[in-house]
């Protein structure tokens, strides 16, 4: 080979060992500008409550901003796809929820985007059961009594959603399998309007977030018959699980988690998961998130990814059974 070809080809090499080393460097760096939080829903509501409070804490423990930047549209899809399509750097983080990383993109014809397939998950951020809330003309101070008046009275009650493939239309769905009792589906096009409804008298019964209904809980205007989850809620802490009154396997509590775009190197997932653990543990952080209804629940990305998959698993067969596939 010749000086020259050889200088050449010791050129290409060098080249290729810097395109190489390139993110590995970068990563190594890693974070050396501002973090951005999507929250794929508008600004108030919880999971932009959370997304700020830990986002404060990730900033402080890696020395950069984390700008939170609500992204609402398409039932939190429309954000999710963002961060999907997002550079796989680190910096661009999503604050996914349970609807749009485990219902619609099962509901959806064509979705934009794929949970599995374009996400590495990060860490579960905290845990909110639902709370059943009843109308105070609604019969009876307990979910037994409501479920004998509703089986003494069939279709004569109604329970409220935010729409086909909420939470509260799986929990809906399931207390009337569950307890044997024919009630009437009332959609709306959000929580806010099926809580000012049950509040009016219009529907009966919610399957409400904790913020939106707890304040009417504590004036008196609703009654609070039971939480969806494993654990009483200090929020209401003499409002028992669905567990306690009879109905096992109840489970329904919505989530928040953060993912990265797929790709994401896996000392960054790692560094990001370590700042977020340690922040939910916090006793403000978790002392405030507990007051609305939100449990914080650390652990690694593992096991988030596992926790991910099986409520994919569980919220499939869901919309099986209640045949919300869109053809």
């Amino acid at each position: 080979m010749t000086d020259r070809r050889l200088r050449s080809a010791l050129l290409a090499f060098a080249l290729l060992l810097g395109v190489g080393a390139a993110p590995a460097l970068h990563a190594q760096n890693w974070p050396d500008k501002p973090l951005r939080i999507v929250v794929p829903y508008g600004p108030g509501g919880l999971g932009d409550v959370l997304a700020r409070s830990i986002g404060k804490k990730m900033g402080e423990a890696l020395g950069q901003p984390v700008v939170i930047e609500n992204k609402p549209g398409a039932a939190g899809m429309l954000g999710a796809s963002s961060v999907a399509k997002a550079a796989a750097d680190g910096y661009t983080v999503l604050l996914g929820y349970t609807s749009e990383m485990t219902v619609a993109p099962q509901i959806a014809k064509n979705p934009s985007y794929d949970t599995v397939r374009d996400f590495e998950p990060v860490a579960l951020g905290g845990v909110s059961p639902l709370l059943l809330v009843a109308h105070p003309s609604t019969p009876g101070d307990t979910l037994q009594d409501f479920i004998k008046a509703a089986k003494a009275a069939p279709e004569k009650y109604s329970y409220a959603s935010a729409g086909g493939g909420s939470p509260a239309h799986f929990a809906g769905e399931q207390l009337r399998q569950s307890a044997a009792i024919n009630l009437l589906h009332i959609p709306y096009k959000g929580g806010a309007q099926a809580v000012t409804d049950v509040l009016a008298g219009v529907v009966n019964i919610y399957f409400s977030g904790f913020p939106p209904a707890v304040p009417h809980v504590r004036a008196g205007k609703l009654k609070a018959l039971a939480v969806t989850g494993k654990r009483r809620s200090p929020a209401l802490p003499n409002v028992p699980t669905m567990d306690e009154v009879g109905l096992a396997n109840f489970d329904l509590s919505g989530w928040f988690g953060f993912f990265v775009p797929k790709g994401t190197p896996a000392n960054v997932v790692k560094r990001l998961n370590e700042v977020i653990a340690s922040a939910v543990v916090q006793p403000d952080l978790r002392e405030s998130l507990a007051n609305q209804g939100v449990e914080t629940i650390p652990g690694t990305p593992a096991e988030f990814a596992a926790f991910v998959a099986a409520e994919q698993k569980k919220y499939g067969a869901m919309i099986d059974s209640l045949a919300l596939r869109e053809r």
